[in-house]
């Protein structure tokens, strides 16, 4: 498998495919550790990629301000 393949530009060390076109319209993602970080990150890209979004985590108050949030997420 070749870079054209995959849709990369094949590349840099390590490059990897390009970037990736799905839909998650419709669905439900359960995102644990969303009040920061990379899970916070995984949950703005899965709410950008149509999903609704159960954020979880440890933190309430990370939670409430990842949540208060939410409606300035890519849709």
């Amino acid at each position: 498998m070749t870079a054209a393949d995959t849709g990369g530009t094949g590349t840099g060390a390590g490059a990897g495919p390009g970037p990736v076109n799905f839909r998650l319209d419709g669905r439900t993602a359960l995102v644990t550790g969303s009040a920061r970080g990379l899970g916070l990150e995984m949950a703005r890209g899965v709410a950008g990629a149509g999903a609704r979004v159960v954020l979880n985590g440890r933190d309430p108050a990370g939670l409430a301000a990842a949540a208060v949030t939410g409606g300035a997420w890519p849709r």
